[in-house]
């Protein structure tokens, strides 16, 4: 519990906010650049964007960057802020070429130093739309003064550790740090799909209390009528609790996001951790379960199916597989749109998190099957002890646990407001998981369930109160028999 308290403190501390800002680079090949997206709720919502010229990715983190002395940068002209709307976005493939639908076009000169803010505002007066803002350089004029100026020659650029060799021998490059803040009509910095997230995180963690009330109760109840409780209810409260500590880092994340606008990718990614940690947790405990452990029958080890070390190995690396999407889907423009990295995004332009939300679902699929697949090798052995019955709603609890990302991803395509997808999706996930929960805590704390009385974990060594009772009538008996056989 201690260890537990102080990682929570760390990530609490860990969560104080760090600017995000992002670096795009321009070349010969390279004149247009996407920077962010955010949407927009009913009203006036109000963007403040700055840049500056950097000599390389090592500069970010100067106030007046150094360039090398050989480029003249007074010769530089400016770059165009150019944003589209969503409807104009989804026609787009060059931004240069469609830049005649674009609703906001600004000029940006290029300098060392940072310019001055330019505040954008854009009124939503209908239904809320998605913005997209770009960086162009269409003339491509800023490229041809950079290649003759010999940009990346001078020696100061070529010995920076932490530019790659493949970028020093480019010497044609322009690089262009962005700053950004976004607001919605409120003020809030969340983007328009999440700006209920706040409302469903504490809902969520009043829903966990909740949980663990009913929990201890159950458990108190079990333990005052059988003196026993059964030992996979340790199992179940530790995930709870490592599934409510990820929710508490998150809403603290997001509270603080959306008074400041400011993110730590640190911070959203030990709640990913704890989350995998849970899944994989139940998931196992699932598996185990219908491999026969913890059952009466389990004695005969040897007619069970149980997974072999290579599956159980499989089993874990889709489990990495799919938190490696999942980061893609979560934090897939971290260095460029802070905005929406919370989100469970199914329908979105982005190619790259399209793919990651599919392959979650299908490795969530997989992981169906391999469940499916284990509980059919034992089926008749449950159908022999009697347990078919028992173990048909562990197999419907499992499934839908399994499974509840991609009918939440299924439901919310379903939805007809697309901005309000990512919190249908977040919801639907989240309420499957809480019904498996109190499923599991029933099965595992009722003395009513069946699962119970077929469970050889349920037999304690310590006499229940039952036992005792018939021990000593069982006691009183012998010994008045032996009395009167003594007269």
């Amino acid at each position: 519990m201690i260890i537990i308290i102080c990682i929570i403190c760390t990530l609490i501390i860990s969560c104080k906010s760090k600017y995000v800002n992002k670096v795009i680079e321009f070349n010969e090949s390279n004149f247009e650049a996407f920077i962010t997206d955010f949407s927009c709720g009913i009203g006036v919502c109000n963007v403040k964007i700055r840049a500056r010229r950097i000599a390389n990715y090592a500069s970010i983190t100067s106030p007046n960057p150094s360039l090398p002395p050989i480029v003249h940068t007074d010769k530089l002209g400016s770059l165009d802020l150019v944003v589209f709307i969503d409807h104009d976005w989804r026609a787009s493939t060059s931004y240069c070429s469609n830049i005649a639908n674009a609703k906001i076009n600004n000029k940006f000169l290029i300098t060392p130093h940072w310019s001055e803010w330019i505040t954008i505002q854009v009124e939503q007066v209908i239904s809320p739309h998605t913005w997209f803002f770009t960086m162009v350089d269409c003339s491509k004029k800023n490229i041809e003064i950079i290649k003759n100026s010999k940009l990346g020659t001078s020696p100061e650029y070529i010995k920076k550790p932490t530019i790659s060799r493949s970028r020093q021998n480019q010497t044609n490059f322009l690089y262009i740090q962005i700053e950004g803040f976004f607001y919605q009509p409120n003020g809030s910095h969340l983007p328009y799909e999440l700006v209920s997230l706040p409302c469903l995180l504490i809902f969520e963690i009043l829903c966990y209390i909740c949980i663990f009330m009913v929990l201890f109760i159950k458990t108190i109840a079990l333990d005052k009528s059988a003196k026993i409780y059964h030992p996979l209810i340790l199992w179940i409260t530790a995930t709870l609790v490592i599934n409510a500590i990820a929710c508490i880092i998150e809403s603290l994340y997001i509270f603080k996001f959306k008074e400041t606008g400011i993110s730590n990718s640190n911070v959203l990614l030990a709640s990913r951790i704890l989350n995998l940690i849970c899944n994989v947790g139940i998931y196992y405990l699932l598996i185990a379960i219908i491999s026969g452990y913890s059952l009466l029958v389990y004695r005969e080890k040897d007619k069970y199916y149980k997974p072999s070390i290579k599956l159980i190995s499989f089993i874990f690396f889709i489990y990495i597989l799919q938190f490696i999407f999942l980061k893609i889907n979560k934090f897939r423009n971290f260095t460029c749109n802070t905005y929406t990295i919370l989100s469970y995004i199914v329908i979105n332009t982005d190619d790259t998190c399209n793919c990651a939300c599919k392959i979650i679902s299908l490795l969530k699929i997989i992981h169906a099957v391999i469940f499916e697949y284990i509980w059919k090798k034992n089926e008749k052995l449950f159908i022999t002890n009697n347990l078919s019955k028992i173990l048909d709603k562990l197999r419907i609890i499992g499934h839908l646990y399994i499974l509840a990302y991609p009918s939440s991803c299924l439901i919310s395509i379903l939805w007809i407001k697309y901005h309000e997808k990512e919190i249908v999706t977040n919801l639907v996930t989240f309420i499957i998981q809480i019904i498996t929960y109190l499923s599991l805590i029933y099965i595992f704390s009722s003395r009513k369930s069946s699962y119970f009385k077929h469970s050889y974990l349920s037999c304690s060594i310590i006499p229940t109160r039952e036992d005792l009772l018939i021990h000593t009538n069982l006691a009183k008996q012998m010994l008045t028999r032996s009395s009167s056989e003594f007269d």
